[in-house]
């Protein structure tokens, strides 16, 4: 599965690298729901890494990486364990490659839409034992560019990462990008 997620990143920035459109890079923080089936709800946060590229004037090619920096603890009573013990639960770390469109705009917000994959995996320890699962799924997101200056915007995002039949992980994140 990395192998095909390498060939793909790897064509995406090989065909942007043809445009004459800058370089961007950028940092997010992002609040995320996390719902499974048979555990309580959960809002993880996660620190991102941007990089893209333009490929033209609409449309850029995207690869982040994000790190888990908030987690949360939940007792194992809750999960219909009888003992009771503390559960945590973290996000580890996600990689996604995606496509943003933005929308022409003479101002200085700048609607989008964006398309793409993200893998993340999560850990949940309890006393000194750690386990770990990792899912993978298409995801979709709505946001805004909003311009400081010529080269740098303030940027606010919706995404659902991931959504299968017992996993569903969306959230809202705010950050810089600054072209190169």
């Amino acid at each position: 599965m990395y192998k095909i997620l390498f060939i793909i990143i790897a064509g995406l920035i090989s065909s942007a690298s043809y445009s004459q459109n800058e370089n961007y890079f950028g940092a997010s923080i992002s609040s995320i729901g996390y719902s499974e089936r048979g555990f309580p709800d959960l809002d993880l946060s996660s620190l991102n890494l941007i990089a893209g590229q333009n490929i033209n004037d609409n449309l850029a090619a995207e690869v982040r990486l994000g790190f888990g920096i908030r987690g949360e603890t939940i007792n194992a009573a809750t999960l219909g364990l009888e003992e009771d013990v503390n559960v945590d639960l973290d996000l580890d770390k996600f990689m996604g490659i995606y496509l943003k469109y933005s929308l022409e705009s003479s101002n200085s917000i700048i609607p989008y839409a964006t398309l793409g994959y993200t893998h993340a995996k999560a850990k949940a320890s309890v006393m000194d034992v750690s386990a770990s699962a990792s899912e993978s799924d298409i995801s979709m997101g709505l946001g805004v560019d909003i311009s400081l200056n010529q080269k740098t915007s303030l940027n606010i995002e919706y995404m659902n990462f991931i959504d299968t039949n017992t996993i569903t992980a969306d959230g809202i994140s705010v950050g810089l990008r600054t072209a190169l």
